[in-house]
């Protein structure tokens, strides 16, 4: 497992970005098809800014 990439905002929080994989028949594809873009403030307060299908 990898780790996400990340950015330090000014504010001090860390957005982060992930993805997900879609699972056919018990076999993980290939191909990433859901995409997360979270932001944790120090405090551990978390906003989700994006969830949906991976954008190029």
């Amino acid at each position: 497992m990898g780790q996400a990439p990340y950015v330090a905002n000014a504010d001090g929080s860390y957005t982060l970005w992930f993805v997900g994989y879609g699972v056919t028949g018990g076999v993980t594809e290939a191909v990433p098809s859901a995409e997360i873009a979270a932001t944790v403030t120090r405090g551990g307060h978390t906003t989700i800014g994006y969830n949906g299908l991976v954008c190029n």
